[in-house]
C-alpha cells in the first residue's frame, strides 16, 4: 500500500484536509501542538488533548492518520522531569484507548523532536512502545530520535 499525504497541523489550518484529499492524499500526520505546554499544569493539558481528540473524531475516516503528539505534556520540562514523562506515558495510553476502534488511525508518532538526552528519551521511549503494542497492536509507532 503506497501511502501519500503531508503533515497537517490542525488548529491552524483546518481546509487543508479538503484540499489534500483533492490532490490525491490518503493519509496526514495530523499534529496536536500544544502552544502553551510549557507552562499549563496537567489537568489543563488533559482538556487540551481532550480537545484535540475530539477534532479528530470528528474527521473523516476516508483517510489514514498517523497521530503525532508534537508537544509532550509539559513542553520542555518534559526532557528532565520525571512527573511530565510518566504524564507522556498516560497521555499515549489514553490516546490509544480512545481511539482503539478507529480503523483510520496508521500510526502514532510518539513526539516531535524529543528534546531529552538520547539514553533517557529511548527507555522511555520503548515503554511506551509496548503500551502501544498491546493497547493497539495493528497501529504502527514511530520514534523519531533527539534534534
Amino acid at each position: 500500500m503506497v501511502l501519500r499525504g503531508a503533515n497537517l497541523e490542525t488548529n491552524k489550518h483546518p481546509n487543508d484536509i479538503a484540499e489534500l484529499q483533492a490532490a490525491g492524499a490518503t493519509l496526514v500526520r495530523w499534529q496536536m501542538w500544544c502552544p502553551d505546554a510549557d507552562t499549563i499544569p496537567w489537568p489543563a493539558y488533559t482538556v487540551w488533548l481532550n480537545n484535540q481528540l475530539a477534532n479528530l473524531e470528528v474527521a473523516s475516516s476516508s483517510y489514514k492518520k498517523v497521530v503525532c503528539l508534537f508537544t509532550p505534556p509539559g513542553g520542555n520540562r518534559f526532557a528532565t522531569s520525571k512527573f511530565w514523562q510518566s504524564r507522556f506515558i498516560d497521555t499515549w495510553r489514553r490516546v490509544a484507548h480512545r481511539l482503539k476502534n478507529r480503523s483510520d488511525i496508521w500510526g502514532y508518532d510518539l513526539v516531535n523532536e524529543p528534546s531529552m538526552k538520547s539514553d533517557d528519551w529511548w527507555k522511555l521511549a520503548k515503554r511506551v512502545c509496548g503500551d502501544l503494542n498491546q493497547l493497539a497492536p495493528k497501529v504502527k509507532t514511530i520514534v523519531t530520535g533527539r534534534y
